[in-house]
């Protein structure tokens, strides 16, 4: 025989082990574990502590691939507990599928170090462990774990800390099944993968395994045949796909494939004859990169004051959204103890000098960088895969098109401004793509004094729940601005960080508190917060609006807050089963242009973060590259874009998952010149089309009335 099986005798131990197995018991009940589940694992634990298996030298060599297929499958199913998501739903093929993925990791690992106890206790936390991370996420930003967000696990990490997570029941049974398996594994002795030919046998079993699962999750059509969906918020990829297929579907987000029908010479002749008045593209092969291109014509210092073009700030303002207003929209019931945005409902669209109203943003609770992104480079997620972050993997120093290339050949001084560390998202790296003159970051000194734009230390009163407050932010754009050469325009573009995600301030002074349709903590400190934000913003405009030199101001919400479940179902009627459109109440944000002068600005009911640029450079009358002018006549097709889908001049919702769309010319278009901007071949780039003439800012050169001088008197 080559297993034996034997029992504890000493009573003592008996005693121990069923005095550690109650005590386990009690441990999972005192952390919302249910009793029933509790009293089960306390039962396995003491059979582990007192049981014992052992395999000997002789054991045939299948049966240790068999013991590793039964482990694999409990694994998976700890996993799916520890994220939450039950495998009812899940059909035969994708739980079969899902049990490959850990089967093959296991028999990896057991034939890479010749034991498979070792093997399995590795494979069983790690999975277990990315399982409870993936919670994590979903509490942060309400959508699952992607296999790209490992490229910025030091960004992950850093916005984490304003976080205070919950450590779900359901996580917590599976730690607790985990640690008895783990003890099983420690405990017995499990054959061995000693000999050569098991161990090549097993890793050539397990690199099957997982090349079979990679070649059918990561093209559409084996995604399709075997049943995978597309979903996206919450758990509901793992409930309906499984969590470490899912996980390995979003490898394939690392690399994007050209467009169906792409070619450069496509693209050429969409331009060429699509848009008639567009000017013919050119071969671009000698065109220098980005980084290489001539310093751009600028006006002689001597008619600096007629050609200067207004300030421009612009403020991402983290989180900021109007949740009442959306409420409102909905026709839903939403009721506060005061209003929550005063001063920002106030302002009139009616008003010569400003224009206000939504977006669409492609993120929801975080990913804060992907509305960067689409602002800064007028870019969409629309084509990229979905949860990825364009900073983390797509962005070079070869593709970082933006509109400082714009701002800079007008003649702009450019900063940014977060009051975050630099390497979050990697900005510090992507901002010197960019191109901007200058960049401020939260900063800690060898003292431990953090400082932010200046050398001063960030002191208590200048911040908010824990964050640098929007009104040290805006204290500090004043600053720079007081500060700037005379004649000088200044290009500011400012991410603030008080609003962010974690609404579980210890000791925090509500402001505003929702009184029905329920009453949550942390929704009243949310909307406490935006309230303070919306002072503060005020208090911005309201000291721009005294002085005498033309100033923009541009201030749109990155995405709305990551609230309890019971918000968004009790006050918007949003849950699982809700539909992509549906879903999209969750993807509006404000948006505001204001200016110390008049403008006319053609926005319509409803856009989107990649064209907010675009309008800002039509209100200060900047000249565009060719690609934004595209963009124009796209949008009056598109009026608005997002990672979930489009929406058309009648501002009908097209879902990407419902339809094939690429049968909409403008949204062809969109997506082949993106394709060229990100990923094509450095002798295929339409360098041209991307980047601003020698000369581009000058109105009269151009012909060009500026907008921005519309209502004023001549001189």
């Amino acid at each position: 025989m080559f297993i034996e099986f034997s029992i504890e005798r000493k009573k003592e131990y008996w005693l121990l082990s069923l005095l550690a197995s109650v005590l386990y018991v009690l441990l999972g009940v005192a952390m919302d574990v249910d009793m029933d589940d509790a009293v089960k694992i306390g039962i396995l634990l003491l059979a582990v502590l007192n049981l014992r298996i052992h395999f000997k030298d002789n054991t045939p060599a299948f049966i240790g691939p068999m013991i590793a297929a039964v482990f694999s499958f409990i694994i998976f199913y700890e996993v799916q507990l520890a994220v939450g998501a039950t495998i009812d739903k899940l059909t035969f093929l994708l739980i079969f599928l899902n049990f490959l993925i850990v089967f093959g990791i296991v028999l990896f690992a057991a034939s890479a170090c010749g034991n498979l106890s070792w093997a399995l206790v590795g494979v069983n936390i790690v999975l277990v462990t990315l399982g409870i991370a993936n919670n994590f996420v979903v509490q942060s930003r309400g959508v699952e774990l992607q296999f790209s967000d490992l490229f910025s696990i030091g960004t992950a990490a850093a916005v984490a800390g304003g976080y205070k997570f919950t450590l779900a029941s359901y996580s917590v049974t599976a730690i607790m099944l985990t640690v008895v398996q783990v003890l099983f594994f420690s405990l017995n002795h499990l054959p061995k993968f000693k000999k050569l030919p098991l161990r090549i046998t097993s890793l050539s079993t397990g690199t099957v395994s997982l090349l079979l699962v990679i070649a059918l999750i990561s093209t559409t059509t084996g995604a399709s045949a075997i049943g995978f969906q597309l979903k996206s918020w919450k758990l509901q990829p793992s409930t309906y796909n499984g969590f470490l297929l899912n996980l390995l579907h979003s490898v394939s987000a690392t690399t994007v494939d050209a467009p169906d029908g792409y070619s450069r010479e496509e693209l050429d002749q969409m331009i060429n004859s699509y848009y008639p008045n567009t000017p013919p593209v050119t071969d671009n092969n000698t065109s220098k990169p980005p980084e290489t291109q001539e310093d751009p014509v600028v006006p002689d210092t001597d008619e600096t004051a007629e050609t200067k073009k207004p300030n421009i700030i612009v403020i991402m303002n983290e989180t900021f959204s109007d949740l009442t207003a959306l409420s409102a929209a909905l026709e839903k019931e939403m009721t506060v103890t005061t209003p929550v945005l005063p001063f920002f409902s106030s302002l009139s669209d009616d008003a010569p000098n400003i224009a206000k109203g939504n977006a669409m943003a492609s993120v929801f609770g975080g990913n804060t960088a992907n509305s960067e992104f689409e602002f800064l480079t007028a870019n969409t997620m629309a084509f990229l895969p979905q949860n990825t972050v364009a900073y983390s993997i797509y962005l070079n120093e070869t593709n970082c098109f933006s509109v400082l290339d714009i701002m800079e050949a007008a003649g702009y001084r450019t900063i940014a401004m977060h009051p975050q560390p630099g390497a979050n998202w990697k900005r510090n790296q992507i901002y010197s793509y960019y191109g901007f003159d200058e960049t401020y970051f939260l900063e800690t000194q060898e003292n431990g004094a953090q400082t932010f734009v200046n050398n001063t230390p960030i002191t208590d009163a200048e911040l908010y729940r824990t964050h640098v407050s929007d009104r040290t932010t805006y204290e500090r754009i004043i600053e720079l601005y007081e500060n700037k050469e005379e004649g000088e325009s200044i290009f500011t573009f400012a991410i603030t960080m008080q609003n962010h995600g974690g609404y579980k301030t210890s000791a925090f002074d509500y402001t505003v508190n929702m009184q029905s349709p329920i009453s949550n903590s942390q929704v009243d400190e949310y909307l406490s917060s935006v309230q303070n934000s919306d002072a503060a913003l005020q208090e911005l405009i309201e000291y721009f609006e005294a002085q005498e030199e033309e100033t923009l101001i541009i201030m749109f919400g990155d995405h709305q807050p990551s609230l309890p479940d019971s918000f968004y179902s009790q006050c918007w009627g949003l849950t699982e089963e809700s539909t992509t459109e549906e879903l999209q109440a969750k993807y509006v944000i404000p948006y505001l242009y204001w200016g110390n002068f008049d403008f006319e600005a053609e926005l319509g009911d409803l856009t989107s973060i990649n064209y907010l640029s675009s309008h800002m450079l039509d209100i200060a009358g900047i000249e565009k590259t060719r690609f934004m002018e595209l963009l124009d006549a796209i949008e009056s097709e598109i009026p608005a874009i997002n990672s979930f889908g489009w929406w058309d001049a009648e501002l009908n919702f097209h879902s990407f998952a419902a339809e094939d769309s690429d049968m909409v010319q403008e949204l062809r278009l969109y997506k082949y010149l993106q394709y060229n901007r990100l990923f094509d071949l450095p002798e295929d780039k339409l360098t041209d089309l991307f980047l601003p003439a020698a000369g581009v800012g000058d109105a009269e050169q151009s012909g060009i009335i500026p907008a921005y001088v519309i209502g004023k008197e001549e001189e």
